[in-house]
């Protein structure tokens, strides 16, 4: 069984002193790699290049029309 609060001291600590551990704690936490490397690099090179010309731009609704065209909803 994990520690208890008290046995830490946790319930001890300041409200701000026990936020600022929940955000440590938090933090020091491993993120889930939720899409395989080959799509996480094209979409970190897609965002590069908007970043390079945002102009370079489709509007949503062009998008949707599109859609909409190739598989009707």
């Amino acid at each position: 069984m994990p520690p208890t609060l008290t046995e830490l001291g946790i319930d001890r600590l300041t409200v701000d002193d026990r936020i600022a551990l929940a955000v440590a704690i938090w933090d020091s936490l491993p993120v889930p790699q939720l899409l395989p490397p080959e799509r996480q690099r094209h979409l970190e090179d897609r965002l590069s290049e908007h970043r390079r010309d945002p102009s370079n731009i489709i509007h949503w609704a062009e998008v949707a029309a599109e859609a909409d065209e190739r598989w009707g909803t």
